[in-house]
């Protein structure tokens, strides 16, 4: 289109006539680059400019919301459900230039580990194993970079598929000219984005094969895309204790980080420089590491001891977690309430001793135990239906 009206062409219409159409239909006539549905659509190249309405949603969103008074866990939920699905709209249109990609995961990483859009401190896990599947040791959010590459793949099966839409009869027509898909290359002159498009194809290209998508054996879909595209990694033995169905997630959050070694416990704060006394905040008699903390603390096995008592089990003092992986019962329910009790305790645990840092208050220990007490009676009574066991239905009255 140009500038002047008076000499507008729509395919042989004259400017006068057109502006009779656009008048009766309701449309207006305008220049590239405008947005449709807040997208921005132009024949060039898209910038990190055309694409900074994008940044500036999700830090509007952040800033709107009560951050700091939620969990790691109620931030995790809201990265992967707000955050990573205002990415998911755009991504879909075209590919996203990589300085925004970036930006982008730098808030989702500021606004977990800190509740804000700009966060200076070094964060507790590496993106990239947030990035990860649960299951293979991570928190399952997304990798902005390839999530967009899948789903832009989308294209390059229609066009391999040659499925009957308007755009890839003009796209074969105008680009390809009856080449083959995966032979063709494309010249300096074609458009960006076609090019761009070409791009993923060479990526996705190993995966096509005879009109299937190699890797399932269906038809491409972005999901199965991805998970191609991140790889496959060994699954890790504590995922099913971890991120237990039965246990609070907020708990599951601070487990997490446990059996990975990231909770910032005295001795490592002394070694990163940040403290100069690395004494066990509750007990006061050894230096605060993570296996003293969990369960060779005084204070913690006399935690540790009542809960045994209460469940009448042998929860060991060392590699508790590990000990929970092992645990074989008749009836998955009570092998599933006994690992939440453990992440119960050890979440509590670790809440006392920031309490204790803050406050300079510890409570006693059969005070922690009702307080995990509590805790899993509630959650076990949200989530506990029928128990199929008498002998069970016995165990688990004292979570009633």
């Amino acid at each position: 289109m140009n500038k002047d009206k008076s000499e507008i062409y729509c395919n042989g219409i004259k400017g006068e006539e057109l502006q009779v159409i656009v008048q009766m239909s309701g449309f207006r006539v305008g220049n590239f680059p405008f947005r449709y549905l807040g997208i921005p659509i132009s024949y060039k190249r898209i910038s990190i400019g055309d694409c900074s309405k994008l940044v500036e949603k999700m830090v509007d969103r952040i800033r709107g919301w009560g951050a700091r008074k939620l969990s790691y866990a109620g931030r995790l939920v809201l990265v992967q459900s707000v955050l990573s699905q205002l990415h998911s709209y755009w991504a879909r249109i075209f590919v996203i230039p990589k300085g925004i990609i970036r930006r982008i995961e730098s808030i989702c990483r500021n606004y977990l580990w800190e509740g804000v859009d700009q966060y200076h401190k070094a964060p507790a896990v590496a993106w990239d194993k947030v990035c990860q599947d649960q299951k293979q040791g991570g928190l399952g959010v997304i990798n902005c970079m390839a999530w967009n590459t899948a789903l832009i793949g989308k294209y390059t099966w229609w066009l391999a598929c040659k499925e009957d839409h308007l755009w890839i009869r003009w796209v074969h027509h105008v680009y390809m000219k009856q080449q083959d898909w995966f032979e063709y290359i494309p010249n300096m002159n074609t458009s960006w984005t076609w090019r761009q498009i070409c791009k993923v194809k060479e990526k996705l290209k190993p995966g096509y094969e005879a009109g299937i998508w190699a890797p399932d054996g269906n038809a491409y879909r972005p999901d199965a895309g991805y998970r191609w595209l991140v790889g496959e990694h060994a699954k890790v033995e504590w995922y099913p204790v971890i991120w237990n169905r039965m246990n609070w997630p907020k708990h599951s959050f601070i487990a997490w980080l446990l059996v990975l070694g990231r909770l910032l416990t005295k001795d490592r704060l002394v070694r990163f420089g940040v403290i100069n006394d690395g004494g066990c905040e509750l007990c006061g008699e050894e230096v605060e590491t993570v296996e003293h903390l969990f369960f060779e603390c005084r204070y913690s096995q006399m935690c540790l001891t009542l809960i045994n008592d209460w469940l009448e089990s042998d929860i060991p003092v060392r590699d508790c977690i590990k000990w929970c992986c092992r645990l074989k019962h008749r009836s998955l329910m009570k092998t599933k309430l006994i690992q939440m009790v453990v992440v119960a305790l050890v979440y509590q645990i670790w809440n006392m001793r920031n309490k204790c840092r803050v406050e300079q208050l510890v409570w006693h220990p059969r005070m922690l135990f009702r307080m995990v007490q509590q805790q899993v009676k509630a959650r076990a009574n949200l989530k506990i239906c029928t128990v199929p066991h008498r002998l069970d239905n016995e165990w688990c009255i004292r979570f009633k």
